[in-house]
């Protein structure tokens, strides 16, 4: 059980560090708030969106394996592992495999570019 939070822990750590590492050394040139905002929405982070995508697969990926290998379990000794753990993580798997997509499908369908939000003025009341 100590392992097991000491390797959570160490985990957290690490994803934390490797945020900073991203962000961090394009910031550091920065000398005020209105350059920091610039560096930081501008190009410098526009990985970020493919990086949490290949998280999604990979998580999702790792959640279909174990699911399987549950079913497996279940199929060999039913009285041991129970169908719904399998049943559950091969659910979850799938939804992470989707959810890059249904994601980027519902950005396509609001019309979201990228690109600053533009009105148009009334014309006055006569």
């Amino acid at each position: 059980m100590k392992k097991a939070k000491l390797l959570n822990d160490v985990l957290k750590g690490l994803l934390v560090a490797a945020a900073m590492v991203i962000a961090g050394p394009h910031l550091v040139s920065a000398q005020d708030l209105d350059s920091s905002v610039t560096k930081l929405t501008g190009s410098e982070l526009t990985n970020v969106p493919d990086i949490i995508n290949a998280c999604f697969y990979i998580g999702g990926a790792a959640f279909c394996g174990s699911g399987l290998l549950k079913l497996k379990a279940y199929s060999e000794n039913p009285g041991q592992t129970p169908l719904g753990q399998g049943i559950g993580r091969v659910s979850v798997g799938a939804a992470l495999l989707a959810l890059p997509y249904i994601s980027a499908s519902l950005i396509s369908t609001f019309g979201f570019s990228g690109t600053a939000s533009t009105y148009t003025k009334f014309s006055t009341v006569q």
